[in-house]
């Protein structure tokens, strides 16, 4: 007569090398199975800490300097937060503000400014003195794909990024009077760039995401960091001024991308069938820029040289 053996038999060590080949998620949810196994999973300090600095690009740190007593608790504490991944060439004791961010479908985007030294939005050429010169905001995108290893990756739609204004008094207005949401202006985007610096061969960095000439495959974990640069009113001078003015950032993005994965081609002119939008928030504008006299701004960033 056999005997029978169940999963409930087999040693810890086991069990923890077939933990270590799930996502976050499933991690998560293995643990809720029963007490020995969320031992086990709250426990293995190794797999947290291991899955932290994937996610966040950390390469240093313990975690009681990153707010917790246990790898598993940093985890925790920077998910909550929604921490944006750490890119390279940022000084670890230099903290930089995302002025938006959003999230949708396991894939998340933070958006930065590229500051000015003077802090003004910089003139977009014009081709002859008849049309009237315009000013820009150059911004920089970090999107990640949070998706567990065996789930499917994200197709972003190149160069598909909109923003929207906010409404004026004129649209807040007939907004109240109606009672109906009022469409809002999309400002012009002059150009998108991919700009994701390539990872050393030796360091444990996100790696690049492959790209054709149209789109971006994300797969697990991976970041890809986009400069975009829109265009302003003319009665914008200054970056904060153009931030005040910002509602939302939209990445457009698909969900079959697995064809495209496996080595099929890709319809240049797909239409995205999701839409990962980044709110606009003030409060950092306030934290991050300071108005001199004189009608003079100023900036406590780092300058982001990505």
């Amino acid at each position: 007569m056999t005997a029978e053996v169940g999963i409930d038999m087999l040693m810890d060590s086991v069990l923890l090398r077939i933990f270590g080949l799930l996502s976050t998620t499933d991690l998560i949810k293995v643990g809720m199975v029963c007490t020995e196994w969320n031992r086990l999973v709250s426990e293995n300090e190794a797999e947290w800490k291991r899955l932290f600095k994937e996610r966040w690009n950390v390469e240093r740190g313990s975690p009681r300097a990153l707010g917790s007593s246990s790898w598993k608790g940093a985890y925790a504490i920077w998910h909550q937060g929604f921490k944006p991944p750490r890119l390279r060439r940022i000084p670890s004791n230099q903290s930089v503000a995302h002025f938006a961010s959003g999230g949708s479908a396991g894939i998340r985007a933070w958006v930065y400014v590229r500051h000015a030294e003077d802090c003004r939005c910089p003139l977009i050429a014009t081709p002859t003195s008849e049309v009237p010169s315009r000013r820009s905001l150059r911004l920089r995108i970090v999107v990640q794909s949070v998706r567990g290893a065996l789930e499917a990756p994200v197709l972003i739609l190149w160069p598909t990024v909109h923003v929207q204004a906010k409404h004026n008094e004129a649209e807040r207005l007939l907004q109240e009077c109606y009672d109906a949401e009022q469409p809002r202006q999309t400002l012009q985007v002059e150009s998108v760039k991919n700009i994701t610096p390539a990872p050393p061969p030796t360091s444990e960095v996100v790696a690049e995401p492959r790209q054709d000439d149209q789109h971006l495959l994300l797969q697990s974990m991976e970041v890809v960091l986009m400069e975009v640069t829109v265009a302003t009113d003319s009665a914008v001078t200054f970056e904060p001024e153009a931030l005040e003015r910002m509602h939302s950032l939209a990445v457009g993005i698909r969900e079959e991308a697995a064809d495209w994965s496996a080595g099929a081609e890709c319809d240049a002119a797909a239409e995205p069938t999701d839409w990962l939008v980044a709110p606009f928030s003030e409060g950092p504008i306030w934290k991050v820029y300071e108005r001199l006299p004189g009608n003079f701004w100023t900036t406590n960033q780092v300058e982001l040289h990505w």
